[in-house]
């Protein structure tokens, strides 16, 4: 069921708090939780994204959870994706994050190095703050 912009956009932004939370923590074993909630933050700021511009986002399965799938997403005149977006605005470096990370998977994935993870963390808060900022205004 799609839900409305302002409610993902809440919960997006739920699940920010808690990555910041993580990481003021210093608690290595919580760096892997914000992570885990850096990557739903941003999949709730797509869909809210999606949503907010008559587009309907995968909400079911793998693909519902998926960066790269909600990233292609079409809405407005169906031919407008945030990628589109992107390329429009020529923010190419917001999309440092290695391909793997796009997947649901990589939630679930324990890092072992923690420079790694947070530089993981990073380019998901820069991606979020771009559609949040820029796109969702």
């Amino acid at each position: 069921m799609q839900q409305k912009w302002d409610e993902l956009e809440s919960r997006a932004k739920n699940y920010f708090k808690m990555c910041e939370l993580a990481i003021a923590s210093k608690d290595q074993t919580l760096i892997q939780n914000a992570l885990e909630n850096m990557h739903l933050a941003l999949e709730l700021i797509m869909k809210s994204m999606i949503a907010k511009n008559g587009g309907n986002y995968p909400d079911f399965g793998r693909k519902g959870h998926d960066l790269e799938t909600l990233m292609l997403c079409k809405f407005q005149d169906q031919n407008t994706s945030i990628l589109v977006l992107a390329k429009k605005q020529s923010v190419h470096s917001l999309f440092n994050i290695g391909l793997s990370s796009w997947s649901m998977d990589c939630r679930y994935i324990l890092m072992e190095n923690y420079d790694d993870m947070k530089a993981s963390i990073e380019d998901y808060k820069e991606l979020y703050r771009w559609i949040s900022n820029q796109l969702l205004k």
